[in-house]
């Protein structure tokens, strides 16, 4: 298997919701050659930088529940799965 370098710098650390909203927008593409691409060159990235994934453990979820609730009290909102990625 061939090492595959992405484009970006940022996917040198990623945290396990990005993972699920980046596969959640190549599984809502229509069947055809581009999803098939992306979904290979997707799992040897997950595969290849598997090691550097983030964990959402027990103090992410406090951590996240601390977000939400600051952004409340100052009028703020943001959804759950911002604050979950702010907590990692």
């Amino acid at each position: 298997m061939t090492a595959v370098t992405p484009p970006w710098t940022l996917l040198s650390w990623f945290g396990v919701i990005t993972v699920t909203e980046i596969g959640y927008g190549i599984e809502r593409l229509p069947e055809g050659t581009r999803k098939c691409g992306l979904l290979n060159v997707w799992a040897r990235l997950a595969q290849q930088y598997s090691d550097r994934l983030l964990e959402f453990d027990i103090e992410a979820t406090r951590a996240a529940a601390a977000i939400l609730a600051r952004r409340d009290r100052a009028g703020h909102r943001i959804g759950l799965a911002a604050a979950q990625i702010a907590a990692i």
